[in-house]
């Protein structure tokens, strides 16, 4: 999967400004509410230049790969080898959130769940989960109709995402899970950002929640975050707020970046009682705007990691917000 991150504009920022390239570990700032969440992206959507990106959280000019998700990686839980067995201690080794617990929680799939485990990692806490994460960038739980020997990410073949995917639904069905939260992007014949079939990604969905509804556990799917494709546009987050004036050129409608046939696909993969969609947009977007920077009370908060991930910091400060959305689905 192609990642495009901040990657010379931060670097000129850097200069620029005179601010050092990392930053502090990062302990989650205080979330809000689902509603105050939104009330703040109202007041963020239409910004004709962005607030100080010197001390946002994080500061643009301190991103780092490992924002992306919780790092370091957790050998065999997460990572983009070509590995795919799954650790024999997986319950422990790959547990985060209340790691005592003994109300398991899986989250799966590719580098989308990955940005969702810290919001996972806070609600785990706050909520007496164990939330046991396994997944590999680039394997989509849905399935990829390019041929097997096409590779998906760094030396990760189609054929390695298939093995991985089948080995994490056998460990889950003797893992006594309570619930699945399930978390990918859609490939279309060709690679990511081609052309998706409706039907082969609404095939491939229920195939994979039919497998962990039958462990007994509820199954919630994520729906996909308001993104910007390569293939369709050449604007991305970074330069949009580096450089990109006004503002509101790149503060585009949820139906322009919320890829749609994805988003159609999970809403029709929904079973009642069995499978829950969750819907992510109010967590980025008005009906007409989605916000790159959230002004709050505890600051001003980066959405974006790169094109199609929110940064570690974002995901951990809405878990509030995504714990609102989820529990329908999850009670």
């Amino acid at each position: 999967m192609k990642r495009v991150k901040y990657p010379k504009v931060i670097a000129m920022l850097a200069c620029f400004l005179g601010v050092a390239t990392t930053v502090s570990s990062g302990a989650a700032v205080a979330g809000p509410t689902l509603q105050q969440l939104q009330t703040s992206i109202a007041g963020s959507a239409t910004l004709a230049a962005p607030p100080s990106l010197v001390h946002s959280i994080p500061p643009l000019a301190g991103m780092n790969p490992g924002d992306a998700s919780i790092s370091p990686n957790r050998s065999g839980c997460y990572g983009a080898t070509v590995k795919t067995s799954i650790p024999s201690n997986a319950v422990t080794l790959c547990a985060y959130g209340k790691t005592t617990s003994k109300t398991i929680v899986l989250l799966t799939g590719d580098s989308q769940a990955g940005m969702w485990l810290p919001a996972l990692d806070v609600l785990g806490k706050a909520r007496n989960w164990r939330v046991v994460f396994l997944a590999k960038s680039g394997c989509t739980p849905w399935g990829n109709p390019n041929p097997p020997s096409s590779i998906v990410f760094g030396s990760v073949t189609v054929a390695n995402c298939a093995s991985f995917v089948a080995n994490v639904r056998s460990w889950a069905a003797t893992a006594h899970l309570n619930s699945v939260i399930l978390a990918g992007r859609a490939i279309g014949k060709g690679g990511f950002g081609t052309t998706l079939d409706p039907n082969t990604l609404l095939a491939g969905i229920q195939d994979e929640t039919a497998a962990f509804v039958a462990t007994g556990a509820k199954v919630v799917v994520l729906g996909p975050i308001p993104s910007f494709n390569e293939k369709t546009t050449s604007l991305t987050p970074s330069s949009c707020l580096a450089a990109i004036r006004p503002l509101t050129l790149c503060e585009l409608a949820p139906g322009a970046l919320v890829p749609q046939v994805e988003l159609s696909a999970t809403r029709a993969a929904a079973v009642v009682g069995k499978v829950g969609i969750v819907d992510v947009t109010p967590l980025f977007c008005t009906t007409e705007h989605c916000a790159l920077v959230v002004q709050a009370p505890s600051g001003n908060h980066l959405v974006y990691f790169d094109n199609h991930h929110i940064n570690r910091f974002y995901s951990a400060w809405v878990a509030t917000a995504l714990g609102t959305l989820l529990s329908p689905a999850l009670n």
